[in-house]
């Protein structure tokens, strides 16, 4: 039976990773490697995770406890646990998220089933008041995951990965990238993938509205979205060199990205992003005509249009 990794970074998570730690431990599945990294956060994480880990001494053999010299991020933390991982297939766990009892059970047996070197994962995106699943759909091929025109999260959380395929391509999220981290990494191993598999089951519980989340935080974050940009544009040049026609798909990601400026007022980045996109969304029939021809002018011309597009976008979501 195959035997799984767990890379689990820490970084001010002390509200969170109680019920972290026990939906870990009180897997189903016996065999595991729980790999938790401290990366210099300075709330009491580690030592409420050490409390619970007294809590299941069956656990203790199978967990290790790292400690980071100095706040790595998390690229660099996740990074350093794929390194240490020794089991077959690897898979990452959120600090401020959790699992359902019988989650790592599911994911084996479908990797026992099918042998696939990727297995994708239905999740719950968890809100204060309102829980959402959110399904994938099934994939032939991993490169079918790359081109998919419906926009669902890259996540690390849910996907494992078998770990021979990491290291031989080196596969590891890309350095002082701390955002969509998951998304680079995760479509490098689609690009290398044979094979992949879908749980249709959702039991990982996703934590979407966490007021002092990274993610959170530095949503209008210039810097944030500059970094988000760095990266998708590592994955545009991966698929060239690659020769890789990557379809809508990544025309998609491409239009999200450039429009993730709106947000922020920043007109001068919206304009320079990915340029191309432009054509993309002004032929788009799915998309109303005056829309279109707004987004173009503002790209083109100058900055009414772009105020008029967003004022009819925020409008419109608005409805």
């Amino acid at each position: 039976m195959p035997r799984l990794s767990v890379i689990i970074p820490i970084y001010k998570v002390e509200k969170y990773i109680e019920q972290c730690a026990r939906s870990l431990f009180e897997q189903t599945l016996d065999d595991l490697e729980y790999i938790f990294i401290d990366d210099c956060t300075p709330d009491y994480s580690i030592k409420i995770l050490e409390r619970v880990l007294r809590d299941y001494p069956q656990r203790k053999a199978q967990v290790k406890i790292l400690h980071n010299e100095q706040n790595l991020g998390t690229s660099a933390t996740r990074t350093r646990g794929m390194k240490l991982a020794a089991g077959d297939y690897i898979i990452h766990c959120d600090s401020d998220d959790w699992v359902d009892k019988d989650y790592y059970q599911t994911i084996v047996q479908k990797i026992n089933e099918t042998h696939a070197e990727i297995v994708i994962c239905d999740y719950i995106a968890e809100y204060t008041n309102k829980s959402k699943v959110v399904r994938y759909d099934d994939f032939s091929h991993p490169h079918d995951r790359i081109r998919m025109k419906r926009q669902l999260i890259w996540a690390l959380w849910g996907t494992t990965v078998k770990r021979t395929l990491i290291e031989e391509y080196k596969i590891y999220p890309p350095k002082d990238i701390n955002m969509t981290e998951d998304f680079n990494m995760l479509v490098r191993a689609c690009y290398y993938a044979k094979s992949i598999a879908n749980v249709h089951k959702p039991m990982y519980h996703y934590r979407c509205d966490r007021s002092d989340s990274i993610v959170n935080t530095s949503k209008k974050s210039q810097k944030t979205l500059l970094e988000q940009r760095k990266s998708l544009q590592q994955i545009v040049d991966f698929l060239i060199e690659k020769n890789f026609d990557a379809g809508e798909g990544i025309l998609i990601s491409k239009r999200n990205m450039r429009d993730f400026f709106l947000s922020i007022n920043d007109y001068n980045n919206w304009k320079q992003t990915f340029p191309e996109v432009v054509d993309y969304v002004y032929n788009d029939a799915s998309i109303p005509k005056i829309y279109r021809k707004l987004y173009k002018l503002g790209a083109e011309y100058w900055l009414l249009p772009f105020k008029i597009y967003r004022l009819i976008s925020t409008f419109k979501k608005s409805k």
